[in-house]
């Protein structure tokens, strides 16, 4: 369990998508899942060109379907003439970052139409003039109300008007946490009523650097009588980005007609302080907070000299560099630098984020790390907990870890030159680039590992090519389900391999090497590790 992920999908006439499941010889029956909990009832006929779910479920949770044949006439019992959406439709707003759309609706007797909750994805999407994204919600037919959901806990109240060209949400809830919702017309002028002219961007804007890599940016704005101008908290997306010249985002913000003070934030809980002054050209964060625990800002003009009053001259980064190879996946890498009055230089924690990357010959990332000027050392992290021991040696061309730490838990690091020869592997030594590799054998993803490494040992338990989870394999193929499999090396010298993604899933001990590759098929041994079935 869960079986063989399927890769290939189409999609339907509704825009919906479909998955080409595929029954493997000699099959009685199949149960279909998500992988991650929701599952259907055992289906054991298989003369269907397809199935579909109305949301019902039997008495052990699991999802009913009902198959259809798609050259048959659509009835009550193949398919609900429900799921045809009718001509009525109406546009929502995605102001508050919802990410996609689902219409729950209910006809005059309360029955559901289109599947329980939260009921049918709406697929199609248009963009409106702020740059916004708006979905496309079909009413079904019969339906004398709908709720619009998120799918994921947010909701809007009921709506029972279709009448209205597209709904959008000023951030108020009624008294059950659901957002209100107000209609407007497309041709009609806007009004206070029908949607606030503050929606409106003013030619007022900045920029704000995302140095802290928040990924979106919200600003929620207030009038000189302290009400809320552009909606409730977190106010109102900044869809529009430039980078600037090191790389980093920059969310243009605007600023709503008739605000006196604005809050910048990502909506998931990191806020600047209170900012007045929108004068500057934009905004940056060194890290540092006030009481309340918002970012601290420092504004800007971009045709003025760097000071240390504007912006540190340390976030103009040095010609001094070295790379640090990411071999265990962090994904991102942080510098945070310090003088030697032991002062932060370029933020405090985690630092600064490092925006360049480039490929070593084994197809592993590697961060060009920039050292601030007047940095004695730094430290390396990926913003999320793991981070190197103190670095203060900056002649090396890059660093590796090879996966053990410190008594602190912090990630110890090797320096090497590109331009010297390898060492040989001793006690005292370990190579400054992956073990060459004695053969190789595929491991095929089909529980969507999405990364894998190579754990390797020698005849005397000696770990070969780094500590636990050993090394990342960067290549892979694709097999002819459109499943991937990761090409992966055994280490010269190893008589063990364990397979893991880096997060806590493994496979038991693999030995022999012989084999084309290896499959999972979801069972596992007394210590809980995928056991693994050998191809050629």
């Amino acid at each position: 369990w869960p079986g063989t992920a399927q890769a290939e999908t189409v999609t339907n006439g509704y825009g919906e998508t479909q998955f080409i499941c595929y029954v493997p010889d000699g099959a009685v029956g199949v149960i279909l899942s998500n992988g991650n909990g929701a599952q259907t009832e055992d289906i054991t006929d298989f003369s269907y060109d397809g199935y579909w779910m109305d949301g019902t479920k039997n008495d052990l949770g699991h999802y009913k379907v009902t198959g259809y044949y798609e050259d048959e006439p659509i009835t009550d019992e193949t398919q609900p003439i429900t799921y045809t959406p009718s001509n009525e439709s109406f546009k929502l707003t995605d102001n508050f970052g919802w990410g996609s759309a689902y219409v729950y609706a209910w006809d005059a007797d309360g029955n559901a139409i289109g599947g329980e909750w939260p009921g049918t994805a709406q697929a199609e999407t248009v963009t409106n003039g702020y740059g916004e994204t708006q979905f496309i919600c079909y009413v079904p037919e019969g339906a004398v109300g709908v709720i619009l959901s998120n799918g994921n806990g947010a909701q809007t109240e009921d709506i029972t008007d279709f009448s209205y060209d597209g709904y959008w949400m000023d951030g108020t809830t009624n008294d059950l946490g659901h957002y209100k919702v107000t209609g407007y017309y497309e041709d009609e002028p806007i009004t206070d009523e029908t949607q606030p002219i503050t929606y409106t961007p003013s030619n007022e804007s900045f920029k704000l650097t995302d140095n802290f890599g928040w990924g979106s940016a919200y600003v929620y704005a207030w009038d000189a009588d302290g009400n809320a101008i552009g909606g409730e908290w977190p106010g109102t997306a900044q869809a529009e980005t430039v980078t600037n010249g090191y790389g980093e985002t920059q969310f243009i913000c605007y600023v709503p007609e008739g605000a006196v003070g604005v809050i910048l934030n990502n909506g998931n809980g990191a806020q600047t302080e209170d900012i007045t002054d929108f004068s500057y050209d934009g905004y940056w964060m060194d890290g540092t907070k006030n009481d309340l625990g918002h970012y601290k800002v420092t504004g800007y003009y971009e045709d003025e000299p760097i000071t240390d009053e504007t912006q540190p001259i340390t976030y103009t980064p040095s010609n001094e560099s070295f790379k640090l190879t990411d071999n265990f996946g962090w994904g991102a890498a942080y510098v945070y630098a310090w003088d030697a009055d032991g002062n932060a230089i370029g933020g405090e924690w985690p630092g600064t984020a490092q925006a360049e990357t480039v490929t070593n010959g084994y197809g592993e990332t590697q961060f060009i790390c920039y050292v601030p000027e007047g940095a004695v050392g730094v430290i390396l992290s990926n913003g999320n907990g793991a981070q190197t021991e103190d670095i203060t040696d900056f002649s090396y061309d890059g660093y590796w870890m090879d996966g053990t730490k410190n008594d602190l838990g912090h990630f110890k690091v090797t320096g090497y030159y590109e331009d010297a020869p390898i060492e040989p592997v001793t006690d005292d030594t370990e190579p400054t680039d992956p073990p060459v590799p004695a053969g190789s054998f595929l491991l095929t993803d089909n529980f969507g590992w999405g990364s894998a490494y190579v754990y390797a040992w020698d005849a005397d338990g000696n770990a070969i090519g780094g500590e636990w989870p050993g090394t990342a394999q960067a290549e892979t193929t694709t097999n002819e389900y459109g499943e991937t499999q990761f090409i992966c090396h055994v280490p010269e010298g190893a008589v063990g391999v364990i397979l893991s993604n880096g997060n806590g899933a493994q496979t038991e001990d693999i030995t022999d090497f012989t084999h084309a590759g290896y499959w999972m098929d979801g069972s596992k041994n007394d210590l809980g590790h995928f056991l693994v079935t050998a191809w050629d």
